[in-house]
């Protein structure tokens, strides 16, 4: 803002502070005057006492007449040093009205002003300013939310497998490690769960790896209806294999679970992009800490024994890491 659109509030308060400054000095220098008044007539009666006592021939009361007139010099003197101290006084406290009042007030008055320079009318552009400071408020209010839904979508992106909306491998060792520590410190059950799509291959070979990605995304959905009714983590560690974290007090609830999720699997039916039906068999091994596990990696590799296990065995079934 430019110094030529503030300068038609600053003229008016500048004589407002001169008239305050004004008004202070007249009242110091007519009380100076009040007082020269009062001591020039004293001195006048002084000098008529001296003559009078000199005419009289009263040597004393001439000495204490010369006396007397000494000290009234001596007290206008003063006086005049006071009436010089005071003047001084008086432009520092007009300094100091303009500084500590004038001043301040001139900035306000600069700060309430439109891009424009326009005065403000009637006193409306204050609340113009408010009105754009609320504005301003609520804009970087908007910005902020913005911002932590890119943060929070950036950080599901980090977090989630793309092709199942499932967690990713990263997430549930994180998740894992997690629960397997708090576990072992309160010696709680904890089970892993490892599922694998039976013959995986054999339908990207026939139906193409498009359809591979179909059935992929049906399974997701299905766990992961599956595993938030039982608030179970689930998520996708490689190619056609998941993994599900089972807390449990009841030593048999894991292999029912994952009993469940088999069948529950086997009566999927996929639409494929050709329009055709396709049903899945799946196998999976499970595995509980015991004392001999030191992290989730060793909970993890038993449980992964387990499903080769079921593979071996004839796929389409659970088998339970020993």
């Amino acid at each position: 803002m430019s110094a030529r659109h503030r300068s038609p509030h600053k003229p008016g308060l500048l004589w407002v502070s001169a008239a305050i400054a004004a008004s202070v000095l007249l009242a110091g220098i007519l009380a100076l005057t009040l007082l020269l008044g009062q001591q020039a007539r004293l001195e006048s009666g002084v000098q008529q006492l001296v003559d009078a006592a000199s005419s009289a021939r009263v040597p004393e009361a001439s000495k204490e007449a010369e006396q007397l007139r000494t000290s009234i010099g001596e007290a206008r003197a003063m006086l005049l040093w006071v009436a010089a101290a005071a003047a001084v006084g008086l432009l520092a406290v007009s300094a100091a009205i303009y500084r500590l009042l004038v001043r301040p007030v001139v900035r306000l008055a600069n700060t309430l002003r439109d891009s424009s320079g326009q005065p403000a009318p009637h006193g409306k552009e204050p609340l113009r300013e408010l009105q754009m400071l609320q504005d301003a408020t609520l804009a970087l209010e908007e910005t902020r939310r913005e911002l932590d839904a890119v943060r929070d979508a950036l950080a599901q992106q980090v977090h989630t497998d793309a092709l199942t909306g499932l967690a990713n491998g990263r997430m549930f060792e994180m998740q894992g490690q997690q629960a397997f520590f708090h576990a072992q410190r309160y010696g709680e059950a904890l089970s892993v769960i490892v599922l694998d799509i039976d013959h995986f291959q054999r339908i990207n070979d026939r139906y193409g790896h498009d359809s591979g990605d179909v059935v992929l995304r049906a399974l997701g959905r299905y766990l992961k209806e599956a595993v938030r009714a039982a608030e179970r983590p689930a998520a996708r560690i490689g190619g056609e294999e998941f993994a599900i974290l089972v807390s449990h007090t009841a030593a048999d609830e894991p292999a029912l679970f994952a009993e469940r999720l088999r069948r529950g699997i086997a009566v999927m039916e996929v639409v494929m992009p050709t329009g055709s039906l396709l049903r899945l068999t799946t196998s999976a091994g499970f595995a509980s800490r015991n004392e001999t596990d030191q992290d989730l990696n060793a909970l993890m590799r038993r449980a992964g024994d387990a499903l080769q296990l079921a593979k071996q065995n004839g796929r389409n079934r659970i088998e339970r890491a020993p």
